[in-house]
């Protein structure tokens, strides 16, 4: 179940995180091939840093900027923070700073040319929209059409409901190996590639993300094919499983594939393709107990709207005034 878009980022290097975030050396050619196809505008040299949450306050603010335009960043700092910057994104805590739109949405990358003078580091940070302003628009317009048909067709009401609804309605409106090359499709535009495990993988992370249930995006391998794969963690009646919509669906809605504990046969480590050495993708963990029906937690959707709708006016309220 090969993603064609993780498999395009680590021939650039290594991909920490589920994905949203790239940290990697990288060389003039390397990095002229990720500038190219988004158009970024001229790099905005911020200066001297002396310390590593300055770096990722800068990374944080320019990730969560209202503005569509593709971002470049660049600092210098007499110190090396890579095995910060490594360990940050192996954590849970960018989650909350920089929250995780992979699909239809910005995408953050950074990396360092190492030593570029005598005791200085030089830090780049690229923030991207994989799509413009237009399709980000239609793309929401059908997703709340989507969410709509999920709360009037599925009963919700305990948090695993939610989670089967998410990956039934998705498996009942793709396939694995689909090709969608134009904006026809009722429930998403045009993809790049077809649709593998990390378009079910970013689609069930923007139903998770609309339904209020934490989740995160997971990436790494099978240990009996080898091949990369991509799929969720939900925490659902107070635990974190797996659930894999692409494992539902091209098992023919096998139910076992939507909340998996630990042992379930994925690895964590990937492949470093300029290195061939292994790495560790996440030290992400979900739970060993097993699911029973008896643990899910009662569900209100309207309750979970008016939540995100407050949480949405609170962090406007306190953004810096322009």
């Amino acid at each position: 179940m090969k993603s064609s878009q993780s498999l395009k980022v680590l021939t650039a290097g290594v991909v920490l995180a589920s994905g949203l975030f790239v940290f990697t050396p990288m060389d003039s050619g390397v990095q002229a091939a990720w500038e190219s196809p988004y158009n970024f505008i001229p790099h905005s040299y911020k200066g001297n840093i002396n310390t590593f949450d300055e770096l990722i306050q800068l990374a944080v603010d320019a990730y969560n900027s209202p503005k569509h335009e593709p971002v470049m960043v660049v600092v210098d700092s007499n110190k090396n923070f890579e095995e910060q910057i490594s360990d940050y994104f192996l954590s849970e805590k960018y989650l909350q700073e920089m929250p995780d739109f992979g699909f239809y949405g910005r995408t953050v990358n950074i990396y360092y040319d190492g030593e570029v003078r005598k005791g200085i580091y030089e830090y780049h940070i690229q923030v991207y929209n994989d799509y413009n302003e237009k399709g980000m628009l239609s793309f929401k317009k059908k997703m709340d059409k989507a969410e709509k048909y999920i709360v009037d067709n599925y009963p919700l009401n305990t948090d695993y409901d939610v989670v089967f609804a998410i990956n039934d309605f998705i498996a009942d409106n793709f396939s694995y190996g689909m090709a969608i090359q134009d904006d026809s499709h009722p429930y998403v535009g045009e993809l790049q590639g077809l649709f593998t495990c990390g378009p079910y993988t970013e689609l069930a992370q923007q139903f998770y993300n609309r339904f209020g249930i934490e989740s995160r995006k997971m990436t790494g391998g099978a240990y009996w094919s080898g091949e990369a794969h991509a799929w969720n963690a939900v925490k659902v009646g107070g635990n974190w499983y797996y659930s894999d919509a692409t494992a539902y669906d091209t098992a023919g809605k096998a139910k076992k594939n939507i909340l998996m504990t630990e042992d379930v046969g994925y690895t964590h480590w990937g492949i470093n393709l300029n290195t061939n050495t292994r790495y560790e993708i996440t030290k992400f963990r979900a739970t060993n107990v097993k699911f029973e029906m008896s643990m899910a937690k009662p569900y209100n959707y309207e309750e979970v709207k008016k939540a995100q709708a407050k949480k949405k006016e609170v962090k406007k309220a306190q953004a810096p005034k322009k």
